[in-house]
């Protein structure tokens, strides 16, 4: 995908670009230091600002991936039912661009605050995977449910719910139509996003 320019240029495939690449981070960094913390059984350096990277990477990226999916779920619709949205440049700006930039902008932003500059004492465990991941914002009553509802519940709802109703709406919208080379068109875009969701939950919600 990303050596062809046609692929990388295709409207449908840049959420699908925007995840390999928060994932290659993802699995660079936290991966590299889970395997650096069983080898040695301990996390060295034993720092606070190496914790800080650990845990900012593992929660903010987690949520990163979430989010997009949750957010591809929704533009899926767009793609498939109402492409005329997107007809201009400015109208694939507002629509399509901006929304993701200020998705990963939210919450890159709202991790780093509540995780660098919390609003309370995070202590650190060196001797626990993740520093013992225990962040003292998920004991907030408010900053704790927002953190949960906005990036976890929702998300998932959206990728289910969305996905399910873009299924249906194909399956009705071609039965009506009977277009079969705009079938295959949006047959592969469904079946992306499908694969991409089922993936995500099968994975992701045992761990909620």
């Amino acid at each position: 995908m990303l050596s062809s320019q046609t692929r990388r240029q295709a409207i449908n495939n840049h959420v699908i670009i925007l995840l390999l690449f928060n994932n290659l981070i993802y699995e660079l960094i936290d991966i590299s230091l889970f395997l650096n913390y069983y080898r040695l059984d301990t996390v060295l350096p034993a720092t606070q600002s190496l914790c800080l990277i650990w845990i900012f990477i593992d929660e903010a990226l987690y949520s990163v991936s979430t989010i997009t999916v949750a957010w591809a779920s929704i533009e899926r619709h767009i793609l498939i039912f109402h492409n005329q949205w997107l007809s201009s440049s400015r109208r694939r700006f507002l629509i399509h661009y901006v929304p993701m930039m200020l998705l990963v902008s939210y919450i890159i932003l709202f991790h780093f605050v509540v995780i660098v500059f919390p609003p309370c004492e995070n202590r650190y465990d060196y001797t626990q995977e993740i520093c013992g991941h225990q962040l003292c914002f998920h004991n907030s009553k408010l900053i704790g449910t927002w953190d949960s509802i906005a990036h976890n519940i929702i998300p998932t709802l959206t990728i289910v719910i969305f996905s399910i109703t873009l299924l249906v709406r194909v399956l009705l919208q071609n039965r009506r139509m009977h277009r079969i080379v705009q079938w295959r068109k949006h047959r592969k875009m469904a079946i992306q996003l499908l694969s991409i969701s089922a993936l995500y939950l099968f994975l992701y919600i045992p761990y909620m």
